[in-house]
Formats: structure tokens, C-alpha cells, sequence
């Protein structure tokens, strides 16, 4: 759907993530701690460079935004176990937006609960919340199974065309 001003000033993409929030429940990070108590899965959909700057809040998932929907379907050979249609899911990133638009795609595909960070890790941060050291930050990624490093400036090129021995890559 179009965003109904549309003036040069307005992107699709802010459109689209103002409609997500409206239809989304967006959880504080007071709430979110509670959900995860009660058993909800926590999914951090940040890119990994993104967490291993900052870090992840303790006990979340990690899935990249891009592969969620993969990583979500029971019938997926990509399928994470925790994530589970009848089960409560968190979803966050940076600032909420990509959560937001992900939640909408969870709720599409018939999970039942489904609710996002609003703020994501900026405001979970300034309500005082703590983030832990991403572990994946010097070992074998948990999403493909491949070893991994941070990626420094100008490396990222250089490891599409040169994949280390032994890396697959996901599917």
C-alpha cells in the first residue's frame, strides 16, 4: 500500500515500517524481560558486524533479518528449532524498524504470537539494559556454520571472491 502523503519528503520505507509499528505490538524492554521469562524466543535480526559492535541481549537468537524467513519454517532444511509458530517470539534490531516489518512477516506465516522491541538495542541501552559480548565474534557462526571474524574496512569484497576452505555457504 502507497503511503497516503505522498510528498518527496516521505520514502516507502519509513511508509511501510510506520504501518508495521501500528500493527505490531511493540513490547518496552521491561516487557521483553518478562516475555523472555515466561518463555518467549528472543531473536535478534541484526547483521552479525552489528552485534559484535555492541552486542546481544542475553539469551536472544540470532537470525539476520534476511534469512528469517527461512530460519522460521517448520518445512525449511534451514529450520532453528526455538522458533516455533506456537510458541511467543521477541524480535529486535538496531532502532525497531526491521523488527517491526519481520514481525508482520512472522504473523504472516501463521505465528501466533509475535511482537517486537520498540527503540530495538538503542533504547533497551538507554532503559539501562546490559548486552553481552557476542560469542560468534571470534568462532564459527551458529546461522551457517562457517568460521568467522569481525570483517575490518575494505575486507568484504575481498572474502566473496576468496571463501575460506571448507566454507559452505548458506542455503
Amino acid at each position: 500500500m502507497p503511503p497516503e502523503d505522498s510528498s518527496p519528503s516521505r520514502s516507502w520505507s519509513a511508509a511501510l515500517v510506520e504501518q508495521a509499528r501500528v500493527q505490531v505490538r511493540g513490547l518496552t524492554p521491561g516487557e521483553l524481560r518478562d516475555a523472555q521469562r515466561a518463555g518467549a524466543v528472543v531473536v535478534d535480526l541484526r547483521e552479525a558486524e552489528e552485534i559484535v559492535q555492541s552486542g546481544i541481549i542475553p539469551g536472544a537468537l540470532h537470525v539476520p533479518r534476511g534469512v528469517l524467513e527461512f530460519a522460521a519454517d517448520p518445512d525449511s532444511p534451514v529450520h532453528r528449532a526455538p522458533l516455533d509458530p506456537t510458541r511467543p517470539v521477541v524480535l529486535y534490531c538496531a532502532v525497531g524498524g526491521r523488527s517491526a516489518l519481520a514481525a508482520l512477516t512472522l504473523q504472516a506465516m501463521g505465528y501466533g504470537s509475535v511482537a517486537h522491541l520498540a527503540g530495538g538495542v538503542e533504547g533497551w541501552l538507554v532503559d539501562g539494559h546490559p548486552l553481552l559480548p557476542w560469542p560468534e565474534a571470534s568462532g564459527v557462526s551458529e546461522v551457517t556454520g562457517c568460521p568467522r571474524e569481525p570483517l575490518k574496512h575494505g575486507d568484504q569484497d575481498e572474502r566473496r571472491r576468496q571463501p575460506e576452505e571448507g566454507h559452505q555457504q548458506a542455503r
